[in-house]
């Protein structure tokens, strides 16, 4: 239960976050040369797939979650309807979050500000709301790496004890905390 609120309080606190970033976002004025981004045309062939394949990279930590709430799915009541619920749900709002917050990235900067820029959240908003905003998004990028972590150690956990339950795995490993009734060696 510990673990859950934890993760729920740090889950909330990303969403809000992200949120508040599209938010004010567009709420302030553009600011100078961020009009540019019409200007700007993609490649096309070749370094069109490498930019996308490379930009992907970045994006798979994103969509993360698909796969790890999967770990858990045992503990999981009524999975045939809530598993397939929380996947399209999760993913789909984990898709309108990414894609709104890079709207308000791309009404922040032109694309050759963002060109080989792997901070691209703290240079937006740095250009949105001033230089000192940049330790606010340092520090919220880093409640949601804490938050991802937190989440994976928490579920990988599940893949272990389950392994070992089904006698696949370490015998030890399938043991039951006596008073948390958690998998604590897994």
């Amino acid at each position: 239960r510990q673990g859950a609120m934890v993760s729920n309080i740090l889950g909330v606190a990303k969403i809000g976050a992200i949120g508040a970033f599209v938010l004010f976002g567009f709420a302030v004025a553009v600011p100078a040369g961020a009009t540019a981004v019409a200007a700007s045309s993609p490649p096309a062939g070749f370094p069109l797939l490498t930019g996308l394949g490379v930009a992907i990279i970045a994006v798979l930590w994103t969509y993360d979650g698909w796969n790890t709430f999967s770990f858990s799915a045992g503990e999981v009541r009524n999975p045939t309807r809530n598993i397939p619920l929380a996947l399209m749900m999760g993913t789909g709002l984990v898709t309108l979050l990414y894609l709104a917050v890079n709207l308000a990235y791309l009404r922040a900067l032109p694309i050759d500000q963002m060109a080989g820029v792997t901070r691209v959240a703290e240079r937006a908003a740095q250009a949105l709301w001033g230089p000192g905003s940049a330790a606010v998004i340092s520090a919220a990028i880093m409640v949601s790496g804490f938050g991802c972590l937190h989440a994976n150690i928490l579920v990988g956990a599940r893949v272990y004890y389950a392994m070992a339950r089904d006698r696949i795995f370490f015998a030890p490993v399938g043991r039951v905390h006596p008073r948390y009734l958690t998998p604590a060696v897994a």
